[in-house]
């Protein structure tokens, strides 16, 4: 019979991290997200977009949404 072999900790405590960042991003920014009063389609986009895309998706948004709360303050 193998051996059963297993990943070695390290890697095991880094998908875990990977995993935590993920999850605390896509909450963060569903918070941001569901406290936005746009209800644009683009809207909706980037909701799914944060579903779809479990790190790529919230740190877009976040991004993006920074960028237009910057630019909506310096039009004013």
């Amino acid at each position: 019979m193998a051996p059963v072999t297993s990943l070695p900790a390290t890697d095991d405590l880094a998908w875990t991290a990977l995993g935590v960042l993920a999850v605390g991003l896509l909450v963060a920014a569903l918070v941001v997200w569901s406290r936005s009063t746009d209800r644009s389609i683009v809207a909706l986009a980037w909701f799914f977009g944060m579903l779809v895309l479990p790190i790529l998706g919230p740190v877009g948004y976040l991004v993006d949404t920074r960028r237009r709360r910057r630019l909506a303050q310096a039009t004013d």
